[in-house]
């Protein structure tokens, strides 16, 4: 047996790869991943740990072909440990202690029939797979580990926990929607600190456009206020970046400012008073088919929040001049003396609103 004829078309399993010796080497290395941890291995675990013995060779002993494989893998198993209290410290003590089991259990696990040169580049080529390995569960460790931080970030902001740091004069806080802030900006003397690492104060002189230099992630820019309002901007911030990044807002901007997100965030606030106006105003949409529907309620909220004529909302939508005096037209016909009306039309803006993230398949807000 060479190095290559490890490949099994239609890999099942490691006993079947392995015979005995391949259970054996896998429960060493799942007691080995357990105590080191100090954290129990459940069945999903092991099956997570044997998969990476299958995918190196469904990937003929590749570990580049192998390891792309592994990354969702990984992403579940690093996920997992760290909710166990795993630390990449940890993994790193774990691992040096996997590869040499795994190293020293080569020669069984071939059954002695790959040596010499073969059984070099089998060596090499496992350790670059472990060590591939190694980096993609430390950087789901470390991803878990952050999304876990921003949770309590976001929970402590929402409903208290942590102290609001004292400021002197217009402020505005920063929150990232999904990274850490670079430390550097959190370190600038001119910055004042936030509660955690995913949000910063920024004094009324601090130029955004340097900010927006300094950022990786996208943010969200709160709006002016004082230090005594910046507890209440905090909880509104906070709710306007988690619907960035829930999916529920969509915008490609590094820099969001808070203020364009309020008609979502009002939305947000009270489902069910955005179910209701839905239920009042969006009736003469039902009979459509989605694709129609979505069409007219796109054209439709469109013209209500921007107020200008219909080919200069052909110009800003991208859509042909006549295709929007039509569904205009149309919905002058459905909706009638609604659409004069202010109270009305505002509602109608607030149930369309509502209701185009479920018509879009997005979540709802």
């Amino acid at each position: 047996m060479t190095a290559d004829r490890l490949m099994r078309p239609e890999p099942v399993g490691v006993s079947a790869a392995f015979g005995h010796s391949g259970e054996l080497t896998l429960g060493r290395i799942v007691r080995t991943i357990s105590r080191v941890t100090d954290a129990p291995i459940d069945l999903r675990t092991r099956s997570l740990v044997a998969a990476c013995f299958d995918e190196f060779l469904r990937a003929d002993c590749r570990p580049r072909v192998a390891l792309r494989a592994t990354a969702q893998l990984m992403d579940e198993l690093g996920a997992a440990r760290a909710q166990a209290g795993v630390s990449r410290r940890d993994i790193e003590t774990a691992f040096v202690q996997v590869h040499d089991i795994v190293m020293s259990s080569l020669r069984q696990l071939t059954r002695g029939q790959v040596v010499g040169e073969p059984m070099l580049r089998l060596r090499r080529d496992v350790k670059h797979y472990l060590a591939g390995l190694h980096r993609q569960l430390c950087a789901a460790v470390a991803r878990e580990e952050v999304r876990q931080d921003r949770e309590h970030a976001e929970r402590a902001a929402l409903h208290g926990g942590l102290a609001v740091p004292e400021v002197e004069g217009p402020v505005r806080l920063v929150v990232a929607v999904v990274d850490e802030l670079p430390h550097e900006l959190l370190g600038d003397a001119r910055f004042l600190p936030g509660r955690s690492c995913f949000e910063v104060v920024l004094p009324e002189e601090i130029d955004l456009a340097e900010l927006e230099n300094r950022v990786a992630g996208q943010v969200v820019v709160g709006p002016l206020t004082s230090g005594s309002e910046l507890e209440e901007s905090a909880v509104l911030v906070w709710r306007a970046a988690a619907l960035l990044r829930d999916g529920r807002a969509v915008d490609r901007r590094r820099l969001v400012p808070f203020s364009d997100l309020l008609g979502l965030l009002l939305i947000s606030g009270s489902p069910v008073m955005a179910r209701l106006l839905a239920e009042k105003h969006l009736a003469p949409l039902a009979p459509f088919t989605p694709h129609r529907r979505r069409e007219l309620a796109s054209t439709l909220l469109a013209w209500l929040e921007r107020g200008v004529a219909g080919n200069v909302l052909a110009r800003e939508i991208g859509v042909p001049p006549q295709t929007v005096h039509h569904r205009l037209k149309q919905c002058r016909d459905l909706f009638g003396v609604v659409l004069d009306e202010p109270t009305q039309r505002l509602e109608l803006i607030v149930a369309l609103r509502a209701s185009q993230p479920e018509w879009a398949g997005r979540p709802q807000a």
